[in-house]
């Protein structure tokens, strides 16, 4: 019936009697088999089991398709064939799991699977140690695979499908490609829409991707009329063609959006630490983006004065001070004044009184334009600010 390909009725016969023996040797000949040979025994195993309504087992049958299929050393005119196939198997065993108590959805393998050219990461190992005299030794050398985990390989499968379909004159059929090669990759070939994507769904940190895109508006800034859309084309696509503006004033705007994006509280505005640190080594003269400024402003204006102190820009560091000053005087009127809220002494007396010294320091030996005036406003705004901390604290 394999070989005729009559699997409708292969899975519909009953074989009263003879059930489990018919599905012994089916799963027998699909680890075994040619994974793509002819019958695909694999396929078989898979109807067999959701004609019955055994989803676990029929999602296992297909995550071990997959893997035998991702461990296949083809030619690179036959990989996109191939792995379009491991990503069906792939979703079959994720739809197969889904449909499962989530305490069943995972898969047992020997320990030597753990090299899979898909892998992202170490399989998860069996918590709880199974007792060698009843199990034997090799009881420990398995690995389990769950549903997150077969998702996560799902996507690297599609993420590698998507790069050769892009760029076909990569071979990358051989090749061991993980999840920050893939980004890399995109990076590299200016298609940030493709490698930001690909980070979030592989959960890959984005700091290059930010420090390479920010490098690359600075010099779309300052190029002018020697780049073109050929040269960025993540700025060619037509919702960035939309926005208008020349290419630098495009590609700080697509900074912008991108980090609204990936980055917030969860991540301690990383990306946008990264954004202004690699403009500050790039050009300490370039004019940072108001936006950039502003958020700084509202979420970490701490962090902003370090920057500007740590790469010698002390008037900006100066008026960054008074700035942050002023503002926490105009937070703690309101507060004293309405009371909507408990007033806590600490929380809004505090700054960084130990940054405001050193700054002061440095800028008593520094004559340079605007410096000495900014400094003696820093310390008057100081210390009006520590008289008014003090009357706070009496009330």
């Amino acid at each position: 019936m394999c070989d005729k390909g009559e699997i409708d009725r292969l899975t519909r016969w009953n074989f009263v009697g003879f059930q489990q023996e018919v599905e012994n040797v089916l799963a027998f000949k699909a680890r075994n088999a040619d994974p793509i040979g002819w019958p695909n025994y694999a396929n078989v195993l898979y109807a067999w089991y959701t004609f019955r309504g055994d989803y676990r087992s029929a999602g296992q049958a297909m995550f071990r398709q997959a893997r035998r299929l991702s461990e296949i050393v083809c030619k690179p005119s036959e990989y996109i064939d191939f792995a379009t196939e491991t990503a069906r198997c792939y979703l079959a065993a994720i739809n197969c799991f889904s449909l499962v108590d989530p305490k069943s959805a995972w898969v047992a393998l020997p320990a030597s699977h753990e090299a899979s050219r898909t892998s992202l990461r170490k399989r998860r190992r069996p918590q709880a140690r199974l007792p060698d005299e009843i199990f034997g030794t090799e009881a420990d050398d398995i690995d389990v695979v769950e549903l997150a985990d077969i998702r996560e390989e799902y996507m690297l499968v599609l993420s590698r499908l998507a790069l050769a379909h892009r760029y076909p004159q990569h071979d990358i059929a051989n090749l061991v490609i993980g999840p920050e090669d893939i980004v890399s990759r995109f990076v590299q070939e200016g298609a940030f829409d493709d490698a930001l994507s690909n980070a979030r769904s592989l959960g890959v940190p984005m700091i290059t991707l930010f420090e390479n895109l920010t490098a690359r508006s600075i010099q779309l800034s300052q190029a002018r009329a020697s780049f073109s859309e050929d040269t960025a084309p993540w700025l060619g696509t037509t919702r960035v063609q939309s926005w208008g503006g020349t290419l630098g004033q495009r590609a700080w705007k697509y900074l912008e959006e991108s980090l609204r994006r990936n980055d917030g509280p969860e991540t301690d505005y990383e990306y946008h630490k990264t954004v202004l640190k690699t403009i500050l080594e790039e050009d300490r003269s370039f004019r940072l983006p108001t936006w950039l400024v502003l958020f700084f402003e509202q979420n970490q204006p701490e962090h902003l004065i370090q920057m500007y102190f740590k790469y010698d820009l002390l008037a900006d560091a100066l008026r960054q001070s008074i700035n942050l000053i002023k503002d926490t005087q105009k937070k703690s009127r309101g507060t004293a004044k309405n009371r909507r809220m408990p007033f806590e002494t600490v929380a809004a007396t505090w700054l960084p009184y130990n940054l405001f010294d050193e700054i002061l320091r440095v800028a008593a030996s520094n004559k340079a334009r605007d410096v000495p005036a900014l400094a003696t406003e820093l310390k008057k705004n100081l210390d009006l600010w520590l008289v008014s901390a003090r009357n706070l604290t009496r009330e």
